[in-house]
């Protein structure tokens, strides 16, 4: 069967209607990627149950079964989202006593939430049917510490803000100029910026995000959400501009003052890549995924790659990698880096990494058992989707074989 119930499957059709009809910027959400290529059928089944079998190997933690966004808070603490009916619940779990506590709740679905860069804010963007069904959208300013709120209507349902390291301030940007944020009042403060970058905020057509640089010399303006963005690297009051980021500006981090990690390429065919802001050299991670899910742990220093849902990892600034051979979203790792949280199918789990280490040997041999499935479900017509079912398929397969043969 399905993952989600009719009803929860009519709400989320609805909601993808409505995302449909406005750029989106989805900070994370589970997508299953089999339910959209793939029949409900019993090779569909086993290759979900094969999934959750393999965190049961690395003997992960399961926190929630509704999860849909999840941050380390410090190296005991997770904050997490949960969805019960038309209500979001805002949770943070405690690994050491291995329980979770509301913080807070409300009416309709969270569309991205991102931890202040002291980690001490949560920030929420919702959106629920408002009179006549028309949505509406809402920003959240939690406080962790004692559930202070900050709530207002927001013009945009997505991701419209960045946040920055080493403080509990956010930023935004319209065509009028860039703004500094308190997460405690609604009060704000204008940026001073160049004459070319407020030409660039003026000719932008939709939404407008500005990431700015670990020592807040460097700033990337990006304009557009769904396709392809306008992107412009301020640098020591030069300017360069990048081409060929695609479909989410949530993808997009500064690794460090010089290097960007952002997803390029096409839909089916999407890249994870590192550009040089000095010198606008780039270099591929990843590439021929369905969906990429970049996310980035600054305090420990990784990235977190979906080569086709299989997750996998870069160390920075080693350069190192690691195939996991686990499909997940929504991944982030303890400060110490000895764990990381993944979402798949709601379930929020926690898992050691050097339980993968540890357990490769039985994760490939699931990974060996769904390679089979699928060949199963490519030589069987009648359980497709639709015609791209054909290349998912075969993606689906090279991306299992490369954790099969340790390709990092």
């Amino acid at each position: 069967m399905k993952i989600f119930s009719p009803v929860r499957a009519a709400f989320y059709a609805a909601l993808f209607f409505f995302f449909s009809l406005i750029p989106t910027t989805l900070h994370s959400r589970y997508i299953d990627l089999d339910s959209i290529y793939i029949k409900d059928c019993g090779i569909y089944n086993d290759l979900q149950a094969n999934r959750l079998l393999s965190y049961r190997k690395c003997g992960s933690v399961l926190v929630s079964p509704s999860a849909v966004f999840s941050q380390w808070v410090d190296g005991d603490k997770i904050a997490y989202i949960s969805e019960k009916g038309p209500v979001s619940i805002v949770n943070m779990y405690s690994i050491r006593e291995k329980r979770s506590v509301e913080l807070y709740r409300f009416s309709g679905t969270a569309t991205c939430a991102l931890l202040s860069g002291n980690r001490r804010y949560l920030f929420i963007k919702s959106v629920t049917a408002g009179t006549n069904g028309v949505p509406v959208s809402h920003f959240y300013s939690l406080g962790l510490s004692d559930s202070s709120l900050i709530t207002y209507k927001s013009s945009y349902p997505f991701l419209d803000f960045s946040v920055l390291i080493g403080t509990d301030n956010y930023i935004t940007a319209a065509a009028t100029g860039l703004s500094l944020h308190s997460p405690e009042s609604t009060r704000k403060e204008g940026i001073a910026i160049s004459e070319k970058e407020k030409e660039f905020l003026r000719n932008s057509e939709s939404n407008i995000l500005c990431l700015i640089s670990p020592n807040r010399l460097n700033r990337l303006l990006m304009s557009g959400s769904g396709g392809y963005y306008k992107t412009l690297i301020v640098k020591d009051r030069s300017l360069r501009n990048i081409t060929g980021i695609i479909g989410s500006s949530a993808e997009t981090h500064w690794l460090d003052n010089r290097l960007i990690i952002t997803r390029t390429g096409s839909p089916g065919h999407l890249s994870a890549e590192l550009i040089d802001a000095h010198t606008g050299t780039r270099k591929r991670l990843i590439g021929g995924s369905f969906n990429t899910g970049i996310t980035y742990s600054p305090y420990p220093g990784i990235v977190s790659i979906l080569d086709n849902q299989i997750i996998r990892l870069y160390y920075h600034p080693s350069g190192r990698a690691l195939n996991t051979g686990l499909e997940g979203e929504d991944v982030f790792f303890s400060p110490d880096g000895l764990h990381f949280t993944s979402i798949i199918s709601g379930n929020l789990h926690i898992i050691r990494l050097q339980k993968i280490v540890l357990n490769r040997s039985e994760l490939v041999s699931l990974s060996q058992k769904q390679v089979r499935l699928y060949n199963r479900l490519l030589q069987n017509k009648k359980l497709w989707q639709n015609q791209f079912t054909g290349d998912y398929i075969l993606s689906k397969i090279s991306s299992y074989r490369k954790f099969i043969n340790q390709v990092d």
